[in-house]
């Protein structure tokens, strides 16, 4: 938890410096996604959930920016037994992304192609018996021991595009881990995740930005 804690104040400290020094917009962001947990599970389907934040965007060329910001993010899978027998796991992540942007001119906006890796620090987990009485819940152990079920961290690589106008961006994406979240031997547990998302962003700063990436005053 504390390795968890400094990695999350360092990344807030480095986001700060950005900011302060450059020409930086930032922006809230909420988005529905649906995931599924691959690997050595095959009855597993994707599930719905959300995710909300902020995020900064640095400019770095007319064409190109780096985006960046920390998420609350839900993640899990529907595991499929029966048409009258399903479960679910659900696992809550602190995850920041980091995409790099290119921008192409089209109309009044700007599509986006954008790519990029990501990491994530597992919040709490559980599984839940959707059939059984009162669907109940296991809460799911959350470290890197054996007699753990989830490991801390996620990372994985997201890829998609997007539209931005005047400010509002309007995105699709795709994600899949590389790193296995199970604690068990011999399983694999791997995070696939489809996310669409809409964030507004803002600047500090009262120049107007050539690549239009933000709302000014």
């Amino acid at each position: 938890m504390k390795i968890r804690i400094k990695t999350i104040f360092s990344v807030l400290l480095l986001l700060a410096v950005f900011t302060i020094n450059a020409q930086v917009s930032i922006a809230p962001k909420i988005g529905l996604s649906y995931s599924k947990l691959g690997g050595d599970f095959t009855n597993s389907k994707f599930m719905p959930g959300a995710f909300f934040g902020g995020m900064f965007n640095f400019p770095i060329h007319e064409l190109f920016s780096f985006q960046s910001g920390l998420l609350l993010s839900g993640k899990g899978t529907t595991l499929h037994y029966s048409e009258e027998d399903e479960d679910e796991i659900l696992i809550s992540y602190l995850e920041m992304p980091l995409n790099n942007i290119l921008t192409i001119q089209a109309g009044s906006g700007l599509i986006q192609l954008f790519a990029g890796p990501y990491i994530g620090f597992a919040l709490n987990g559980k599984y839940r018996y959707l059939e059984d009485e009162n669907n109940m819940v296991e809460k799911l152990r959350i470290g890197n021991s054996t007699s753990d079920e989830i490991k801390p961290m996620d990372a994985g690589f997201n890829f998609g595009t997007g539209y931005l106008f005047e400010g509002l961006e309007v995105q699709l994406a795709y994600s899949r881990a590389f790193l296995n979240i199970s604690n068990a031997p011999n399983e694999k547990l791997i995070h696939n995740v489809i996310t669409i998302s809409m964030a507004y962003f803002f600047t500090f700063n009262n120049r107007r930005s050539q690549n239009r990436w933000y709302k000014t005053n």
